[in-house]
């Protein structure tokens, strides 16, 4: 059976009347069928359940459509069905709908860029709750701002501090342990090289990542509206990376507060379940932890036996 979302005008196909999940927008929406059947709405507030079949639906019952909005109906017959009727749930839902940065082209690029940074930062609940997850508008773009920015400044510390740290060991004794590898540290040019790579390649680590995240959300059962909704939350998700601009901890706050609000923009955009989003977020990143040690260890023993294989030989 095919319906058709109200709010959205999304097509979808469902088995089954009732309460239905909007795949496009994330609507929940109320779908009973004709003639009364399956048509009875939950009791009124403070009464009984009141009967809204065809011909005889009550006065309260039929201001509810406009106070919640439509309901959605079978697609091809046009208006609402006799007995659907919307929900008090449907009142919880803020309308969902582009953030301020999809609308830059009127609100000004600087004007809409600051407020979606303001809104993901002050009320990220809110702010992932009323996205609208249907597309990658404007998401992309706003994440590879965050991410050159960041990258940049980040790295521009480092060749700062390289340059410094390299003067100081220059002047060292010779018989200071550190004298020995005062020409092997990086260049202040290499760290400002890395920065302009990874701020070229932001959008390639966007799609990794959201697509990394969204395994996880698959592998918890809260991957309920596509793999769009999990890069719209991982994009708009990047604004603390803005805090590299902090030399010393400020990347590092702003890994742990990315990580946090990519949690909410999963548990928001996907409508599912909290302790999914934490698991889709931090599953990926023990498994890719322990993988790293492991790899750590078996260099280190590999250089240990080469090591003392080394000694053998010499000893013999």
């Amino acid at each position: 059976m095919l319906a058709k979302c109200a709010k959205c005008q999304h097509v979808f196909s469902t088995d089954h009347y009732g309460q239905n999940l909007c795949p496009a927008c994330g609507t929940e929406l109320m779908l009973a069928q004709s003639g009364g059947s399956g048509g009875q709405p939950p009791s009124a507030p403070g009464g009984d359940a009141r009967q809204a079949s065809e011909g005889e639906t009550s006065g309260e019952w039929q201001s509810a459509p406009d106070r919640f909005g439509p309901a959605s109906t079978p697609f091809g017959q046009a208006g609402a069905l006799p007995g659907a009727v919307a929900g008090p749930w449907q009142a919880a839902e803020a309308p969902l709908g582009p953030t301020p940065w999809e609308e830059r082209a009127t609100r000004g690029l600087f004007a809409a860029y600051a407020e979606t940074l303001k809104r993901s930062f002050a009320d990220p609940v809110k702010f992932f709750g009323s996205m609208r997850v249907d597309n990658m508008d404007g998401a992309i773009s706003f994440y590879w701002i965050n991410a050159a920015i960041g990258a940049i400044v980040g790295y521009f510390w480092q060749a700062l501090f390289a340059v410094v740290s390299s003067g100081s060991n220059a002047n060292l004794p010779a018989e200071h342990p550190l004298a020995q590898y005062a020409d092997f540290q990086p260049g202040p040019l290499l760290y400002l090289g890395l920065g302009v790579a990874v701020a070229v390649f932001a959008p390639v680590a966007l799609f990794l990542s959201a697509g990394i995240y969204h395994l996880g959300a698959m592998l918890f059962k809260t991957a309920n509206n596509g793999f769009n909704a999990t890069v719209r939350s991982v994009a708009y998700a990047s604004g603390p990376a803005l805090l590299a601009i902090v030399p010393f901890c400020g990347s590092a706050i702003g890994g742990v507060w990315t990580l946090a609000l990519v949690v909410i923009g999963l548990w928001k955009t996907q409508r599912g379940s909290v302790g999914g989003a934490v698991g889709a977020v931090l599953v990926p990143i023990a498994v890719a932890a322990c993988c790293m040690c492991a790899s750590v260890g078996a260099a280190a023993a590999v250089g240990g036996f080469a090591a003392a294989s080394a000694m053998g030989a010499a000893g013999n």
